[in-house]
């Protein structure tokens, strides 16, 4: 695809609006400042960093970005963009993921519109390198409070298949003494560990719902993000096999722009076999107790509200609620 000007099918009549293909590294602040203007207006108070924005596309998986991206532009500013990329489920089939983002200002002008056809017209062309004998579907998301773009995504021939919850949790007070069970100990972690530790996640990931296939690409995303922290990691050994874990970190960054003590208690995940014997609760409940004495005053993590695992429930449980909810949507190809 050109980095020159083209037009698209159904181009929104917008005076002085152009669409282009990626130009490298350079086109990356302007993408970072766009989310930071949309977090803004969708009261999203979490935070990615120009470095860590700088970072997931350092390590992009399935997504060629010369070929992948559309930039709009006007009047020579960048004022959007759209990514395709594309995963393949564990067990069989391909999803065609796309999301748009738009500078605010500029919604209601049917510009994510024409871009959500360009997207197709974008994943049918990938699509083409994949045996037909298994599904294919679009797939994009949204936040619960995104009304416009909601409507946008449901009248392209989107639906809901999903939902999943950001959750919060105050950790002053009195917190939570769950032991682990016996003959599983914490250690802390070495870089030894690293690669067992994530094996184990994604081992333990497989039972959720249509998980993807796992890249190396990820792998080493995770190495360098500042989100791994492994001084802070909880994690429960049985000899030498991994039983489960729990992973905190904390966004310093985030924390400074938006005036608040929070901590993550994420990555949490325990094996098959050591499943219904209080390990998740012991970890997490360890978690907390770190996260507070770093000085922190809340806890947060993310779930699939359906996890067949029964995720929600084990949060619900440990005092964690509701404070954002997200939409999964797929069309068939």
């Amino acid at each position: 695809m050109s980095s020159e000007y083209f037009e698209i099918q159904d181009m929104p009549d917008v005076r002085g609006l152009r669409f282009r293909g990626y130009r490298g590294e350079d086109d990356l602040p302007f993408f970072h400042n766009i989310h930071l203007k949309e977090n803004v207006v969708l009261d999203f108070d979490m935070l990615q960093t120009l470095d860590e924005f700088k970072l997931s596309y350092k390590h992009l998986v399935n997504c060629d970005p010369f070929k992948d991206i559309l930039v709009a532009e006007l009047d020579w500013s960048v004022i959007g963009y759209s990514r395709v990329y594309w995963s393949r489920k564990q067990q069989s089939g391909y999803n065609y993921n796309h999301f748009v983002v738009l500078d605010p200002d500029w919604y209601g002008k049917g510009i994510r519109k024409a871009i959500i056809a360009w997207n197709e017209k974008r994943g049918r062309e990938v699509a083409k390198q994949h045996p037909d004998t298994e599904t294919k579907e679009f797939q994009t998301w949204s936040m619960s409070n995104e009304d416009l773009w909601i409507s946008i995504i449901e009248s392209s021939g989107y639906s809901k298949v999903r939902y999943g919850y950001f959750m919060t949790r105050p950790i002053t007070g009195e917190l939570p003494d769950m032991p682990l069970p016996e003959g599983l100990e914490v250690r802390p972690a070495t870089p030894d560990h690293y690669r067992k530790v994530w094996e184990a996640d994604n081992e333990a990931s497989k039972d959720g719902w249509e998980m993807t296939e796992i890249s190396e690409e990820r792998y080493k995303h995770w190495l360098e993000h500042p989100e791994f922290q492994p001084e802070k990691w909880q994690v429960a050994w049985d000899g030498d096999k991994v039983a489960g874990a729990v992973l905190p970190f904390i966004n310093e960054e985030e924390n400074k722009k938006y005036d608040r003590l929070r901590g993550y208690s994420e990555f949490i995940h325990v094996g098959r076999e050591w499943r219904g014997r209080g390990v998740a609760k012991a970890l997490i409940a360890r978690s907390f107790v770190l996260l507070r004495d770093l000085g922190m005053k809340e806890a947060c993590l993310g779930v699939d509200a359906e996890n067949p695992t029964g995720a929600l429930r084990l949060y619900e449980a440990m005092g964690f609620k509701v404070d954002k909810t997200f939409f999964t949507f797929r069309k068939k190809l």
